[in-house]
């Protein structure tokens, strides 16, 4: 209990300030102390993880390994990354919400969304971490619902068109809940499997169940059912990364909603999907590692290449910034097809790239870079409306050349340049695909034939992406402008941008503390089989 009291530490602080806000939303008062009150929120709720990080390593080791909540490396890097990254957006808003109406109730919803991220990171039980979608998922649709009429006045709607706004609403929660409905099924089958949704139980009766088959007492049917629920689980959690066909889903509400809340909803599932394809399919579901590698193989190929043809035919910023999400997931997805093969082939995973950790590096790099891009579009907010077009970029460098500054910075980590810290991100997936060896008849190692057709799909999607990045640099940096902008929504906004561009221009030059940060992530799975098949190889020597 007193584990569990102190992981989910900084999530109650999160929680209890969103109801705080909620309810004061409800009193008379300055609207302007939400936004830095949520600002020293965000600053307590760290403050409590760096208490917990301290103090739960010797608290698990005397709770034994059934817990319903861990703090294990990958949970603790995406915890400390949701709070700055919720902090930079946060920040972007404070000068745009001074003058909504309903600005306690918008922060209070961030922060549930925040504590459902947070929650995906330490739940150590399948349905605790389904559950916590939806503490992502409902906020955001209601965010997205109340911020209907001033996204509406933005695009310069009016009558039934602006109907398209609460259309989105409602388009973006029922393909929640299908996802939703998707990995529930799959969370069914697997506890018909194993009788228990821990994931440390869960991985131990699966490891004896795929031991069992290879001692030659096999059991089709569990191992039948276990790749269906993985399959339905995969299917589920990769929908809320926007893979294909969530590009349609997502395009339709990056263009119908403010560019801050398009960063907050895109990016938060983008990366909550993530941790959980990671913590419940590559480093839990033993048996899975097969049929996992061809679904994501496939997915990561038809995502990131549709993405990235349709962003190049495209010529609103806004659905443009959608289809990049979209090919950044395909870009995960590539390297997490690498990871399953890691999981399940440890002995020979020991030559090359672990494919999880150049997945949290994709993760991390491109939500920085996004995140960076909605500030500076935040910054450019008119009095009349948002940024919509790529002409409404023309000649930016001649009028708000700081801005243009850290446009083309983040424009150009997110195609992968260097010196930034999208070229790391990219070499990492890119070595991912192409280091996975095989072994051939005689004995020898060679180059997988798929994993190497998939490199070849990530070369492409490289040169792709250069041309779309490069299209919307020349728009910003060379052409005439044909109108003046001025900005009107503050400098805050601008400063996030500006934390975003150091950032990736900081990492690019020293990856070294990203390297590290990415190397501490350990799969539980592939370092325990990894050291049996040392240990076998050792004795079978003998």
């Amino acid at each position: 209990m007193t584990h569990t009291i102190l992981v989910l530490l900084p999530q109650t602080v999160l929680v209890l300030a969103a109801c705080l806000m909620l309810l004061g939303a409800t009193v008379t008062t300055s609207r302007q102390i939400w936004g830095p009150l949520c600002l020293l929120t965000l600053v307590a709720a760290a403050a409590c993880l760096g208490i917990t990080v301290q103090q739960a390593s010797a608290t698990v080791s005397t709770a034994g390994d059934v817990v319903h909540v861990v703090q294990d490396p990958l949970g603790i890097v995406f915890q400390w990354f949701s709070l700055g990254l919720v902090f930079v957006i946060v920040l972007m808003t404070l000068s745009i919400q001074r003058d909504s109406a309903v600005t306690a109730e918008q922060y209070g919803l961030i922060l549930l969304g925040l504590s459902g991220m947070m929650l995906v990171c330490v739940a150590n039980d399948l349905v605790a971490i389904l559950l916590a979608f939806e503490l992502i998922v409902l906020p955001s649709s209601v965010l997205i619902f109340l911020n209907r009429r001033a996204n509406a006045e933005l695009r310069q709607l009016a009558g039934d068109e602006s109907e398209l706004v609460t259309n989105v609403a409602v388009k973006f929660l029922v393909w929640n809940i299908t996802a939703s409905a998707i990995a529930f099924l799959g969370c069914a089958l697997i506890y018909g499997i194993g009788g228990t949704t821990n994931l440390t139980l869960l991985r131990h009766v699966l490891s004896v169940t795929a031991q069992s088959s290879l001692d030659a007492t096999p059991t089709p049917f569990v191992a039948s059912f276990t790749t269906l629920a993985g399959l339905f689980l995969m299917l589920g959690l990769a929908a809320r990364m926007w893979v294909v066909p969530g590009h349609l889903i997502l395009s339709d509400i990056c263009e119908s909603n403010r560019a801050w809340l398009n960063a907050f909803v895109t990016v938060a599932l983008s990366v909550a999907a993530f941790v959980a394809i990671v913590r419940v399919l590559v480093h839990t579901t033993i048996g899975f590692e097969a049929t996992g590698q061809v679904v994501a193989l496939v997915l990561a190929i038809g995502t990131m290449t549709l993405g990235h043809l349709l962003a190049l035919t495209e010529t609103r910023i806004r659905r443009i910034m959608a289809y990049l999400t979209t090919a950044q997931s395909g870009f995960v997805l590539t390297a997490l097809a690498v990871g399953f093969w890691n999981a399940g082939h440890p002995q020979l995973s020991q030559q090359s790239t672990d494919g999880v950790r150049a997945a949290v590096m994709i993760v991390l790099t491109a939500a920085v870079c996004l995140v960076g891009i909605y500030a500076v579009f935040v910054f450019l907010t008119g009095a009349n409306r948002e940024i919509e077009y790529c002409d409404d970029l023309d000649g930016l460098i001649r009028h708000q050349p700081l801005a243009a500054v850290i446009l083309v910075v983040c424009i150009l980590s997110l195609m992968g340049a260097p010196p930034l810290a999208g070229f790391w991100a990219r070499l990492f997936v890119m070595a991912s695909a192409f280091d996975v060896r095989v072994e051939s008849p005689t004995g020898s190692l060679t180059a997988s034939t798929s994993f190497f057709v998939l490199g070849i799909f990530v070369v492409l999607n490289f040169v792709l992406s250069a041309i779309v990045g490069l299209r919307l640099i020349v728009v910003i940096l060379f052409r005439a402008p044909l109108t003046r902008r001025d900005p009107s929504a503050g400098q805050a906004s601008l400063a996030a941008a500006m934390l975003s561009a150091i950032l990736a221009i900081a990492v690019g030059l020293l990856p070294g503390p990203l390297i590290d940060v990415v190397g501490s992530v350990k799969s539980p799975i592939v370092d325990r089989l990894r050291d049996q098949a040392t240990t076998n190889q050792q004795d079978s020597r003998q």
